[in-house]
C-alpha cells in the first residue's frame, strides 16, 4: 500500500466529496486509515473556504484552489479594477450582492462551470440579493472572430438561488 499525499486526498474529496485517507509510519509498518464519508447533498464547505467582503481596488483571481468564496458582506469591484474568476469556482452568497463598477471576467467551461449560489444548508430562492453590473462597468469587447478581448463577461456560469442579474 502507498501513502498519498494531501494534495491527491483533497483533490479526491473535493471530485467525489468522499475519500480514504492513509497516514503511513516510515518506521513502521502499522497503517491507519481514516475513512471520511460525506453525503454528496452536504452544503456545506468541508475543506477549504474563503469569506470575501468589501471593495476590490485592484486586479484580484478568485481561484479553484481557495474555493468556495463566501461573501459575507456585499463585495464591490472598484472603477477600474478587474475580478477575474476561474473555472469551477463556487461563489456562495450570505444575504448580499456582488457589485460589478469595473470588470468582471468569469469564464467557465463545459467541464467547470462557474456557479453564483447560496450559502444556506438548504437553498431556495431569494436567499442573496444580485449580480449586479452597473453603467460605469466595462462593456464586453470582441476582436476578430468574436475572441473575447476586454470588459465584462460571464461564460458557462450558473446563477441561482439570489434574487436576480441586474443589469442597470
Amino acid at each position: 500500500m502507498h501513502c498519498a499525499s494531501t494534495r491527491t486526498i483533497v483533490d479526491r474529496f473535493d471530485r467525489l466529496r468522499h475519500a480514504t485517507l492513509f497516514i503511513c509510519a516510515k518506521t513502521s509498518a502499522l497503517v491507519v486509515a481514516v475513512v471520511v464519508f460525506a453525503s454528496s447533498c452536504f452544503h456545506t464547505p468541508l475543506i477549504a473556504k474563503t469569506n470575501v467582503a468589501g471593495v476590490i481596488n485592484g486586479d484580484a483571481t478568485w481561484s479553484s484552489e481557495n474555493s468556495p468564496y463566501i461573501v459575507t458582506q456585499n463585495v464591490e469591484v472598484a472603477n477600474r479594477a478587474t475580478l477575474t474568476i476561474e473555472p469551477g469556482v463556487e461563489v456562495r452568497f450570505a444575504r448580499f450582492s456582488l457589485i460589478v463598477r469595473g470588470r468582471i471576467v468569469a469564464r467557465g467551461n463545459g467541464e467547470l462551470p462557474i456557479r453564483f449560489t447560496s450559502n444556506e444548508e438548504t437553498p431556495k430562492p431569494g436567499d442573496w440579493l444580485f449580480l449586479q453590473l452597473m453603467p460605469e462597468s466595462a462593456p464586453a469587447k470582441f476582436g476578430e472572430g468574436g475572441t473575447f478581448v476586454g470588459g465584462c463577461v460571464l461564460e458557462h456560469c450558473i446563477i441561482e438561488y439570489g434574487a436576480g442579474l441586474n443589469l442597470v
